[in-house]
C-alpha cells in the first residue's frame, strides 16, 4: 500500500518506520521543514531502541514532504498521529489534528477512496463533533474515516507496533475495517471493531490506570516504609495473584511518572470532569501523590545540604530521549528555584544519553550542568541520584570508592554491595540494618 503519516514525532516516527519494514510505501509529512529533511536524509528525529536496525531509512520506501495535498494524492491511506498536548488549564489542544484533517479535506473530495486513521489520542467526542464535519458529507465520511489508537511506549514502541496489547478501531458499520489487516499484516492480534468514541476513551482508561497503579504503589511503599516493612517482598507478593491483581509491570515501589501521556491524560480527566459538574477526587489525588514523589526526593537532597548534585538520568523513563514531564527534571527545577534562598551555592550536574542532553532546554534551572562521563559525574558531585540511566558495574565500584550518599529511584537494581552499603538510599525501600 502507499501510506501517508501526518506527524513526524515518537509515533508518526516508529509508524512509519515500522509500515516500511512491512513493504508499504510510506510518505511521512510535517510542518516543520527540519523532520522532513532529516528523514529525506536517512535520519530520524527521535530515539527510540530498534528503529535504526528496521533499516528502512535511506531506502526508497520511506520519504518525506511538508505538503500534505501531495501525500493525500501520492497514497491510498494516511495515518494522523500529530501532538495533542496539554492546555494551561488542562485540557488537550486539539488544534493540530483539526488542521491537519482540514488540510487533507480538499484533496479529499477529489479521492472519495481514501482511507483516513486518526491515532492522535483525543478526548471522546473528537473525531464526530470536530474532525468529521470538515470533511466533503458525499461519500459517507464516516466509510472512510476511523479513529486506530496506539498503545506504544516509549523505549519499546517498536515491539509494541508488532505485538500489541489491544488492536482495536472505533469506526462505523459502514468502514471496511479489514484495511487494517491489510495494512498490519505481521501483527496477528485481530482488530477489533467498537464505538468510536469508546476507541478514544480507551487511551485514557489505559493510562489513568496505569498512573494510578504507579501512584498506589508508591504511596504505599512510603507508608510501609514508614513502619519498617519491605514494599518491594509486599509487592512481590501481591503480584502473585493473577486472578485479582492484574499486571505486575507498574506494581514495583520507586519514583513518580511522568512523560508524555500519563500526566497529561489524567489532567485531561480532571478537566473532563470539572466541565461535567464532577469532583475527579481520584484523579486529582494521583496527580498530587505523584507529585509527592518528587518533593520527596527534594527533600532528601535538601536535607544533606551538598555543594552539588549528580543525576544518572533525565529522561521520563529508561530507553527514550523523551524529556516531557521528566519527574527528575521537575525536581532539579524545585531545587534550582529553592537554591535561591541559600546562602550556599549548589550546583547540579546531569549525565545521560547525548540524545537527550541535546534536548536538555531548562528554562529557570540555572546552575544544571551537563557532563561527559559517569566517572566525571561522581567526581563532581557531593550526592549521587540514580534515575533512569543504567550504570554500569564500574561506575558501581566508583561510587562505593567515593563514599558519597547514593539515591536510587529504583529505576534499576544495583549490585549488593551497593545496595547494603551505608551509603545507599532509597525512598521506598527500608535502609539496611
Amino acid at each position: 500500500m502507499r501510506v501517508s503519516v501526518f506527524g513526524l514525532g515518537y509515533v508518526g516516527c516508529v509508524t512509519a518506520a515500522c509500515l516500511a519494514k512491512q513493504g508499504h510505501t510510506v510518505l511521512g509529512v510535517d510542518v516543520v521543514e527540519e523532520k522532513v529533511e532529516a528523514v529525506n536524509d536517512g535520519r530520524w528525529t527521535i530515539y527510540e531502541p530498534g528503529l535504526e536496525e528496521l533499516g528502512v531509512t535511506g531506502t526508497d520506501r520511506i520519504r518525506a514532504t511538508t505538503e500534505s495535498r501531495k501525500a493525500v494524492e501520492e497514497t491510498d491511506l494516511s495515518l494522523i498521529c500529530v501532538g495533542t498536548p496539554s492546555r494551561p488549564d488542562g485540557g488537550v489542544e486539539t488544534k493540530y489534528v483539526e488542521s491537519t484533517m482540514a488540510r487533507m479535506a480538499e484533496v479529499l473530495a477529489e479521492k472519495p477512496d481514501h482511507i483516513v486513521l486518526v491515532r492522535s489520542t483525543s478526548p471522546p467526542g473528537t473525531l464526530e463533533e470536530r474532525l468529521i464535519p470538515l470533511l466533503p458529507r458525499d461519500p459517507d465520511p464516516f466509510s472512510r474515516v476511523a479513529f486506530y489508537p496506539e498503545f506504544l511506549r516509549e523505549g519499546t514502541a517498536v515491539k509494541d507496533f508488532f505485538e500489541p496489547s489491544l488492536n482495536v478501531i472505533g469506526a462505523a458499520e459502514v468502514f471496511p475495517i479489514e484495511v487494517v489487516s491489510r495494512l498490519l499484516p505481521e501483527v496477528k492480534v485481530p482488530v477489533k471493531r467498537i464505538a468510536i468514541r469508546s476507541a478514544e476513551a480507551i487511551k485514557y482508561a489505559n493510562n489513568a490506570f496505569h498512573a494510578l497503579k504507579i501512584a498506589f504503589t508508591n504511596e504505599l511503599a512510603l507508608i510501609l516504609k514508614s513502619r519498617g516493612v519491605d514494599a518491594a517482598e509486599v509487592m512481590e507478593v501481591f503480584c502473585e495473584d493473577r486472578k485479582l491483581n492484574l499486571s505486575s509491570y507498574y506494581m514495583r515501589p520507586g519514583f513518580a511518572f511522568g512523560g508524555s501521556c500519563l500526566p497529561k491524560e489524567l489532567r485531561a480527566l480532571v478537566s473532563f470532569s470539572r466541565a461535567a459538574g464532577i469532583d475527579p477526587m481520584l484523579f486529582e489525588a494521583i496527580l498530587k501523590s505523584n507529585d509527592e514523589m518528587i518533593l520527596q526526593m527534594v527533600k532528601w537532597i535538601l536535607e544533606r545540604e551538598p555543594g552539588s548534585v549528580g543525576y544518572f538520568g533525565i529522561t521520563f523513563k529508561p530507553g527514550t530521549d523523551d524529556l516531557r514531564e521528566s519527574p527528575v527534571l521537575a525536581g532539579i527545577e524545585r531545587i534550582s528555584s529553592r537554591r535561591r534562598s541559600y546562602s550556599r551555592k549548589m550546583l547540579q550536574y546531569v549525565f545521560d544519553h547525548p540524545a537527550a542532553l541535546a534536548r536538555l532546554t531548562l528554562g529557570s534551572a540555572d546552575g544544571v550542568e551537563p557532563v561527559g562521563s559517569e566517572a566525571e559525574l561522581i567526581e563532581k558531585a557531593d550526592v549521587i541520584v540514580l534515575g533512569p540511566w543504567r550504570i554500569s558495574e564500574e561506575t558501581e565500584r566508583l561510587l562505593l570508592e567515593s563514599g558519597k550518599p547514593v539515591l536510587n529511584l529504583k529505576w534499576h537494581s544495583v549490585g549488593a554491595r551497593l545496595r547494603s552499603s551505608r551509603q545507599y538510599h532509597s525512598l521506598v525501600e527500608v535502609p539496611p540494618e
